[in-house]
């Protein structure tokens, strides 16, 4: 079985978990560093501080060893409080005076393990258990010796740990009701959280659930903490991009319609009128039949366009270079061009050097995507106007630079001039086209590591710029080695 946790009961249970298990090792510990290192060694060191103190003025009163009555003096003139008892033992370690009356009974009461503490002379404490009461006590010994170093007995100081026991334990009802206050206070932190995290992924996927697949965009709004604010953003974008592919699409059924319905109607009336019997006037039919060849050669046309956009959104384009002899190449294709401008009544200029340096290419593929600069720049030149072809070569690259005197491109519309479908004149049925040209040429212009410029303003006409490298080497030196391999 798949338990399925929520994003909430993750960030959860990352935020507490960890907490539950430390905070009760961090309380434990500080219970037992609190208790054993710290307050009971405190307290043991002033004991041996008085311990030690007693035993400098029991040497100027070494009587107190021989006669019980004045040790018992000795100790009464301490004027030492309860709860701490001091008791004096000889060097055998028998107790001879004590400041509580409780242990008058105890006198003579021998205590074991002291002799061994006597002739080493080291000061001892530690926690026992009362032989008479089971009590918890604190237990300090100082060895005492006389003038000339010799062990004459001890002073014994016992605190009993009863009252030290209840302030411990409040410091461990304290110290754990501070880590469950803290603890549930971190759950509380967790949760808001975990809640504030969860929320707005809660209502952004329910948003989503409820955005349209079909027509306008209406942005989510993008708020909240960073990643958010980019989930959303980049849902806006995704949506956004959706809406343009469906325009396109719509677009493209649109144009292809038209334009293929064009052509086909073109067709049906020539047949028609073939039909009827125009086949009979020789001069009549043979324009007619040039008229349908031009019409198919335009819906081929079409149909090429529309395989090239394809391998384009497929990332398939590819191109076949070989050397070409770039001047030979363009004049075949300025002759076509310069008799369609005269045909349309516009003025043609080229300018292209007798010594531009032959090129790697694929000739058909660029020939297409000069081919569309041109054809676009007669399509949208008025009649009187003036059409230019230029070419030339810089550091490491040639270029070729198509401008014309048409209306020019909003600058609206020159950040999406090069998409396929898009049509910056409007309405789009004054001239034909499918809107794939110029990104048909963009393609392959990039297929050969180039790139393509754009300078326009309405009004002024636009100039387009086709950028290709050079070869690293001369063309001939790579048709010798081509031929050679």
């Amino acid at each position: 079985m798949i338990v399925r946790q929520s994003l909430r009961v993750r960030l959860l249970i990352s935020h507490v978990l960890p907490l539950f298990l430390l905070i009760p090792l961090i309380g434990l510990s500080l219970i037992y560093v609190l208790e054993s290192r710290l307050i009971i060694p405190t307290l043991a060191n002033e004991l041996i501080d008085q311990g030690i103190l007693i035993g400098k003025l029991i040497k100027s009163n070494p009587q107190v060893w021989t006669d019980a009555g004045q040790a018992e003096n000795f100790l009464n003139s301490l004027g030492i409080r309860r709860p701490t008892d001091i008791q004096l033992l000889d060097r055998q370690g028998h107790l001879i005076a004590s400041s509580s009356p409780a242990d008058s009974s105890k006198i003579g009461l021998f205590y074991p393990g002291l002799q061994d503490m006597h002739s080493q002379g080291t000061i001892a404490w530690y926690v026992s258990n009362d032989l008479f009461s089971s009590q918890s006590i604190l237990e300090i010994d100082v060895p005492i010796t006389d003038r000339l170093g010799n062990s004459v007995g001890s002073v014994r100081l016992v605190r009993p740990l009863a009252s030290l026991t209840e302030v411990l334990e409040q410091a461990r009802t304290i110290i754990l009701v501070v880590l469950f206050v803290g603890l549930l206070l971190n759950t509380l932190i967790g949760l808001f959280l975990a809640e504030t995290t969860s929320q707005p992924l809660r209502e952004l996927t329910n948003a989503i659930e409820r955005a349209p697949l079909k027509g306008e965009v209406t942005p989510l709004p993008e708020v909240g903490v960073e990643e958010i604010r980019r989930l959303t953003h980049s849902f806006n974008l995704l949506q956004e991009r959706r809406f343009q592919l469906e325009a396109d699409r719509e677009r493209m059924l649109a144009n292809l319609v038209h334009e293929m319905g064009r052509p086909l109607g073109s067709l049906k009336a020539a047949l028609q009128s073939l039909l009827g019997g125009a086949d009979q006037d020789i001069h009549f039919r043979r324009e007619l039949m040039e008229g349908m060849q031009d019409r198919i050669d335009r819906m081929g046309r079409l149909i090429d366009d529309l395989v090239v956009s394809s391998q384009q959104s497929q990332n398939q384009m590819s191109v076949q270079k070989r050397p070409v002899e770039f001047v030979p190449w363009i004049h075949r294709l300025i002759i076509l061009w310069i008799e369609t401008a005269r045909q349309k009544g516009i003025h043609w200029h080229d300018e292209v050097p007798a010594d531009m340096p032959d090129i790697m290419v694929d000739p058909d593929r660029l020939a297409q995507a000069l081919s569309n600069l041109v054809e676009n720049a007669l399509k949208f030149t008025p009649q009187g106007g003036s059409i230019s072809l230029k070419a030339g070569t810089n550091e490491n690259e040639f270029w070729l630079q198509v401008s014309d005197s048409g209306p020019g491109i909003d600058p609206l519309d020159q950040s999406q001039i090069f998409e396929p479908f898009y049509r910056a004149v409007r309405p789009p049925w004054k001239t034909p086209g499918l809107g794939l040209g110029l990104s048909i040429a963009r393609t392959i212009v990039q297929a050969h590591e180039g790139r393509i410029e754009l300078e326009s303003a309405p009004g002024q006409g636009s100039i387009f710029t086709i950028y290709i490298p050079l070869p690293g080497e001369p063309v001939s030196a790579a048709m010798d080695t081509a031929a050679y391999s």
